[in-house]
């Protein structure tokens, strides 16, 4: 998907993969050579998440962890966090 604007072009690829899964980070960065990745840890503050702790540890923090590993052995200039918790449910 190219975008333009301002005279810039831009080339987004959206590319879907487990944060927990370092051996596809790792071929998605060194396919595309990110400069920035953009990171969704979906999984918060929702009941199905908060029944099962193990998995959101897992995902949430190791994956993250996994993520952080993957983006500085790819030399990722940019990584933006996207913090999805408030779409699980209202207060």
């Amino acid at each position: 998907m190219n975008i333009s604007q301002a005279g810039t072009k831009l080339e987004l690829i959206p590319m879907l993969g487990s944060a927990i899964d370092a051996d596809r980070l790792d071929e998605i960065f060194a396919m595309w050579n990110p400069d920035t990745v953009f990171h969704a840890a979906a999984y918060k503050h929702v009941p199905l998440v908060e029944a099962n702790p193990i998995e959101g540890i897992r995902t949430n923090i190791l994956g993250t962890q996994t993520l952080a590993a993957a983006v500085a052995a790819a030399q990722v200039k940019d990584v933006i966090l996207i913090s999805t918790d408030k779409a699980g449910r209202s207060p």
